[in-house]
């Protein structure tokens, strides 16, 4: 019998049946919610494989060697030499027992890839330290650091076979460190973090790397009082190629590198802990906190380490200077790869590496050329075609450990007292006896010419005179198109009287009395290049036309060109200048690297006087030098952190009038034209350049009409 909804008996029924549905309903999410929560934390879960290879990994833990081959092949191919055999023994000593170790070595010979692969593949996982904090130059080179470190963990097989602790989480993360927050082993949260400038290993239960934390951060960054979120601090600290080019010339940028070092992350260890700290590093220049911190007459508590590629020179050197000759010689005639002098050095070889000694045996390229002969064949070949190609001064600086003397002077603007004071006794007007070349420079203005002549002896500058000379400009605004056509004139006039008084007069030898006359002299197109340009015209080759690149107020950035060209397109390349052939002028146009040029003239007149690499003022009495020091130190080259552009360097300009600081720093760079060497030492041979197209200039400055 049904009941009726509207019936007692039924109303009292229908809520019960409600309540019952709700229930049922309930339960059924609440089993939907376990399953999806079943899924998600399968999801979540993962499986630690067994290793599948414990007695290789046992062995890896004993022999460090043998652990950097095994796990990172693809970087240490060929075998170890014996200073790197020293680096490893000292870095494991270092690691186990704490202290300083810093190691200086050529570029390209793996000491920042050994230092890797000691703490990434070797420290953490044998769990012998567990929290690294890497210490670069900026803030990218050291992550790039880690980013080698972690792609060891990402990718590499051999490592998941014998670790699958500590690189199965990794792997299971998928490129994506968000991954990481929920992945769970067990049921228990792995914490694993794998981001751009802190990873941390995974929590695993009998891993000896559980919670490893790697951290990186640029010198310059805050780095006191670094620690994990746990109260953990840091246990071993890289500092990573910690200087760079611009840092090493500023005293202020190389003591603030020096206090972090010395203050900051010395302090990082906590309380009863040792710290370990290892400083990789390259020699760039003399009193540079690598030379420092090497020397262990200086930091002996670092334990400094010095390795050179070429140990000990061949005993022939002439046959070596016929090579790189040869190698130019190629280079110049199109062969970039110099084939004509490697077939020399094959036919000759036994005889050239005789008493050579370097450090690797197998620094040089395997690569093979389209005729089928193999790019170079031994060590002391790569040294010499760096040597042929860059100069002894970068080989020795990237490769030796032995930057020359001149590359140690500060970048700071002299004092002026200094400048005056910088004097050879010689009178003035007298070339001082010895000087190989004579150089002037002209700095072209509408109301003077700035002039200074230099005389150069074994990579010494001696400034012989300088002046300035009226330039009869007409009255009233340069700057107005009516004197345009006047103005031109009064300089090209006034050029040409400057060049046949230095023609006449000359500048008499300080023995002999003999008279010496320009070898060279640059004019500057900078203000007004049409009578300058054809003051040359007529005045050539003595005098030619330069413009000065840079930093400067005004100047576009100086840029060194790579190729030399043909034909119209023609170019000359030095060191800090290039010259390019004006077609429609008719002449050569010598750049100059203005910045370098400047700051050279400046630091030479802070070397010791005589020294090569310096400059010095005629006669005895510094007074008479006022006028000069004060131009000479009328800009400073500064180098300072602006937002969003990062580091800037540019010429502070202090006084008005700097014109005899453009004439030294021209002086300098037509002694580099003329190959003077400033390090005293001797030129590697090169092929003359291309006689200039147009007629000459006769000696004695008369003239052309």
């Amino acid at each position: 019998m049904s009941l009726r909804a509207d019936s007692p008996v039924g109303k009292q029924a229908a809520p019960a049946k409600r309540k019952k549905a709700a229930a049922l309903a309930q339960a059924e999410r609440e089993s939907q919610a376990a399953v999806m929560r079943g899924r998600r934390a399968a999801g979540r879960e993962i499986v630690i494989p067994e290793c599948k290879n414990p007695r290789r990994r046992r062995k890896c833990g004993r022999d460090v060697e043998y652990c950097l081959k095994t796990y990172m092949p693809e970087i240490f191919y060929n075998p170890f030499t014996d200073y790197h055999r020293k680096m490893i023994d000292s870095l494991v000593e270092r690691v186990h027992y704490g202290g300083n170790q810093a190691i200086a070595a050529p570029r390209g010979e793996g000491k920042s890839s050994i230092i890797e692969g000691v703490v990434g593949v070797w420290m953490i996982p044998y769990g012998i330290r567990n929290y690294p904090f890497i210490v670069g130059a900026s803030r990218p080179s050291a992550l790039s650091r880690l980013a080698t470190i972690k792609a060891q963990w990402q990718f590499n097989d051999v490592l998941l076979e014998d670790f699958p602790e500590i690189a199965w989480p990794i792997r299971c993360l998928q490129g994506s460190p968000r991954r990481g927050h929920m992945q769970t082993i067990a049921g228990e949260f792995t914490r694993i973090r794998w981001g751009t400038d802190m990873v941390v290993f995974p929590y695993i239960m009998g891993s000896k790397a559980s919670g490893a934390v790697i951290e990186v951060r640029g010198i310059e960054s805050e780095i006191r009082g670094a620690k994990f979120e746990d109260g953990r601090r840091p246990d071993v600290v890289i500092l990573d190629d910690i200087e760079h080019e611009e840092s090493v010339k500023s005293e202020e940028q190389t003591k603030n590198r020096r206090n972090a070092i010395d203050k900051a992350c010395a302090g990082l260890a906590g309380q009863n802990k040792t710290i370990a700290m290892f400083m990789p590093c390259t020699i760039i220049r003399k009193d540079c906190l690598a030379d420092e911190y090497t020397d262990r007459q200086k930091k002996p508590a670092w334990m400094g380490l010095r390795y050179k590629l070429l140990v000990q020179k061949p005993d022939d050197p002439d046959k070596w200077e016929t090579y790189m000759t040869m190698r130019q010689e190629d280079q110049m005639g199109g062969d970039a790869y110099a084939r004509r002098a490697h077939a020399y050095y094959l036919a000759d070889r036994d005889a050239m590496d005789a008493g050579a000694i370097v450090g690797n045996d197998h620094r040089y390229s395997l690569d093979m050329l389209a005729d089928g002969t193999q790019m170079e064949v031994s060590t002391l070949q790569f040294c010499y075609n760096v040597v042929s190609d860059r100069g002894w001064s970068a080989f020795r600086s990237e490769y030796q450990q032995e930057p020359p003397e001149e590359e140690a002077r500060s970048n700071a603007t002299p004092d002026e007292k200094v400048v005056q004071s910088s004097t050879n006794g010689v009178a003035r007007g007298t070339v001082p006896a010895g000087c190989e070349k004579l150089v002037g420079y002209i700095d072209v203005h509408g109301r003077h010419l700035d002039w200074l002549v230099c005389g150069w002896r074994m990579g010494v500058g001696h400034i012989v005179d300088y002046g300035a000379t009226r330039v009869n400009s007409p009255d009233g605004s340069l700057t107005s198109p009516d004197n345009a056509e006047a103005l031109e004139l009064a300089i090209y006039d006034a050029l040409c009287e400057w060049a046949d008084w230095a023609g006449d007069n000359g500048w008499p030898d300080e023995k002999g009395g003999e008279v010496r006359l320009l070898d060279r002299c640059l004019v500057d197109t900078g203000y007004r290049n049409i009578p300058v340009n054809r003051f040359i015209r007529g005045h050539k080759p003595t005098f030619q036309a330069t413009r000065g690149f840079g930093t400067g107020m005004g100047q576009a950035k100086y840029r060194q060109p790579t190729v030399k060209g043909k034909g119209p397109n023609r170019k000359e390349i030095g060191t800090h200048w290039f010259a390019a052939w004006q077609a429609h002028h008719q002449l050569w146009l010598y750049s100059l690297d203005a910045d370098y040029w400047k700051l050279y003239a400046q630091q030479a007149f802070q070397a010791p006087t005589g020294k090569p690499g310096s400059l010095a003022l005629f006669g005895e009495d510094p007074v008479v030098h006022r006028a000069y020091a004060l131009q000479v130190t009328a800009e400073q080259y500064v180098t300072e952190y602006r937002t969003g552009k990062g580091r800037v360097s540019f010429w502070n300009k202090l006084a008005r009038d700097n014109h005899w600081l453009d004439c030294t720093a021209g002086c300098c760079g037509a002694a580099a034209i003329l190959k003077v060497v400033f390090t005293g030492e001797q030129p590697v041979p090169e092929k003359p350049p291309a006689k200039t197209p147009g007629r000459q200039y006769v000696s004695r400055f008369k003239r052309k009409a």
